[in-house]
């Protein structure tokens, strides 16, 4: 969740990876058993919702996304007990240019999904 004064700006929420994604499987360069036994260090982003107005707050997309990816690991290491090593999501390209993404420093590893480590 991203906040500002008690207000509710951004809410982000993290899930499971894909099981089987060819080209973040190949960036990683894990073999089928590492990233059997390894898939659990990897996030999906569930939902990014922007709250408040864009205009109002420039950058709000690209800076809450960078903020909750920064201190996602930790918060996954509390909660059940491991770090996360990269986080990916999925960008519908027709409606969206997933710059928010892009400002928040994450790279696109094919035509849909855009990965952060």
């Amino acid at each position: 969740m991203a906040e500002y004064q008690g207000l509710w700006l951004a809410l982000l929420g993290w899930s499971a990876p894909v099981r089987h994604l060819r080209p973040r499987d190949a960036w990683i360069g894990w073999s089928k058993d590492q990233l059997a036994r390894r898939r659990h260090f990897l996030a999906n982003t569930a939902r990014v919702c922007i709250l408040a107005d864009a205009h109002q707050l420039p950058n709000l997309a690209s800076r809450a996304l960078a903020l909750c990816t920064a201190g996602l690991s930790a918060d996954w290491q509390v909660a059940y007990g491991h770090p996360i090593v990269a986080v990916e999501s999925f960008v519908d390209g027709q409606l969206f240019g997933a710059t928010a993404y892009k400002a928040a420093g994450w790279m696109r590893l094919e035509d849909r999904p855009a990965l952060r480590v």
